[in-house]
């Protein structure tokens, strides 16, 4: 065999284990959350982490449905994320429905990544009269 077939040879099996490596290569460690349900004060909230994970900044989905209440106030403003270390951000930014109506949905993105933790809380303030929900979810 000539050198050039076996450096053709070589590089044919240097790309086969490039592909089994990409194809069999481990899988993320996302982890998927189950929502969490609050209801009371005739506003439903469910709540949905998209990006609950060390380093990252921490994304959640929100909606909000109420048949008779008017949804007039500022997610960002009423929003807190607690880890178990006590560590708070009040600091997010809210990509959806805007102030009003009976349905609100959207992306609540919190400022700073989350730093190592077991558990966190996300906490909305003063909804429809009660005072503080909490929704809360082991990493």
């Amino acid at each position: 065999m000539s050198k050039t077939s076996l450096f053709l040879l070589a590089g044919i099996i240097f790309l086969f284990l490039v592909v089994l490596a990409i194809i069999f290569r481990p899988s993320s460690t996302t982890t998927s959350y189950s929502p969490v349900e609050n209801s009371g004060g005739e506003v439903d909230v469910k709540v949905t982490p998209l990006i609950l994970q060390a380093g990252e900044r921490p994304r959640v989905e929100i909606e909000f449905n109420t048949p008779s209440a008017e949804l007039d106030f500022d997610v960002s403003a009423v929003s807190s994320l607690t880890d178990d270390s006590d560590n708070a951000d009040t600091s997010s930014t809210w990509e959806g429905s805007p102030p009003g109506g009976h349905h609100r949905e959207g992306i609540l993105t919190f400022s700073s990544p989350l730093k190592s933790t077991s558990s966190v809380n996300l906490i909305l303030r003063d909804i429809s009269g009660i005072a503080a929900r909490q929704f809360s979810w082991t990493i």
